[in-house]
């Protein structure tokens, strides 16, 4: 009896199996024989379920390819939160573009110190907490054009915002400003000219980063008062009375920025040329002019008939005109000076025979005529 309870109930389940091993044990048969659990056998089945219990369930919940779930863990420190801006980010010029306002906000929990810098160099700038919002906000005023000497030079400048928190984490964010401090540059062409007659134009070229706001032309101490537009960038003057005139150009830009530049001509009036007067006979004589004498032209018509029978027919065509020239009274030769063809010795010659010869007939004329008397 015992050994059939004792193989009938080692199948059984394992809530009964344990039963009737009390019973069996309290009766005297069967005490002391073990009872296993039964085993789950594994599966290949990755997408099987894992029965709680049993080997493989980790207590976690699976995802949907049956392994555990990975939570993003939570930073419990993060880093600072910063903005930073900048009102206007074009400044300079006038008083009333010079100043600019710096504004910037940190979120942080366990916030230390922030920094402003401007190009890299730092300024004295603070972050103050506000109550109602739980954020550090900065507040900073930054005069461009300030006094001549205290002017920032114009460009490009960066602002940067640095907070720091209790672990030594930073953040920075950054903002661009330009400051505009000069005029606008400017070039005029067309002058320093002398015009005849009519008008002048000057051409103007200039260039700002705030952009040309305004032009205006001014005349200086002139011959004359001439009518123009003083607001043209490029008017036109016509002068009328002769001199030089001078006109200023006045360039502004949209920050009051200027810029001064000079535009001068000159006006004459052109006479017509006249000949210049003879100074001496040397001139007058090497500059007369040549005397053309028309030749007579020889025909059939004038030619007598002797004249025809002798030179044949060499006058039955009309010969072309002819023209001589004819020399100057008192011309200069290599020689020396020539008189109607002369040189100038022999007609010394001619008045030294001419005088003595007077003086002889003079002088026994007279002497005779005494005699006679």
């Amino acid at each position: 009896m015992t050994f059939v309870f004792t193989i009938s109930f080692s199948f059984a389940r394992p809530a009964q199996a344990g039963l009737f091993n009390m019973i069996g044990c309290v009766i005297g048969v069967g005490c002391g024989v073990p009872v296993q659990t039964p085993l789950i056998p594994p599966t290949d089945n990755p997408e099987a379920p894992v029965i709680p219990g049993t080997p493989g369930d980790t207590g976690e919940p699976a995802d949907e390819e049956g392994e555990p779930e990975e939570e993003t863990p939570v930073d419990q420190n993060p880093e600072p939160v910063v903005t930073v801006a900048a009102t206007p980010t074009l400044a300079g010029g006038t008083l009333e573009n010079r100043t600019v306002t710096i504004t910037g906000k940190i979120t942080d929990d366990d916030f230390i110190s922030c920094q402003l810098l401007i190009n890299e160099v730092p300024v004295d700038a603070t972050c103050v907490l506000n109550e109602e919002t739980g954020e550090y906000d900065l507040n900073y005023t930054w005069i461009v054009a300030g006094e001549p000497d205290a002017k920032a030079q114009s460009g490009e400048y960066i602002v940067k915002l640095i907070a720091v928190d209790a672990t030594d984490r930073q953040t920075a964010e950054t903002t661009k400003i330009i400051v505009d401090n000069d005029g606008p540059a400017v070039e005029v062409t067309g002058g320093n000219t002398i015009i005849n007659s009519g008008s002048i134009t000057p051409k103007v070229t200039a260039a700002d980063d705030a952009d040309v706001a305004s032009y205006s032309w001014a005349a200086g101490k002139n011959p004359a008062v001439l009518q123009f537009d003083a607001a043209a960038k490029n008017p036109t003057f016509t002068p009328t009375v002769e001199g030089t005139y001078t006109f200023t150009l006045t360039a502004r830009d949209a920050l009051g920025n200027q810029t001064v530049a000079v535009f001068e001509f000159g006006y004459a009036v052109v006479l017509a040329t006249l000949p210049l007067p003879v100074s001496n006979i040397e001139e007058l004589v090497v500059n007369a002019p040549v005397v053309a004498r028309e030749a007579p032209v020889i025909t059939a018509e004038t030619t007598s008939d002797s004249d025809a029978q002798v030179l044949g027919n060499t006058i039955s065509t009309p010969t072309p005109t002819a023209f001589t020239a004819e020399g100057a009274t008192i011309a200069r030769t290599g020689e020396g000076w020539r008189i109607f063809g002369l040189l100038w010795y022999w007609w010394l010659g001619i008045i030294g025979v001419m005088a003595t010869g007077w003086f002889f007939v003079k002088k026994y004329a007279l002497r005779t005529a005494a005699n006679d008397s």
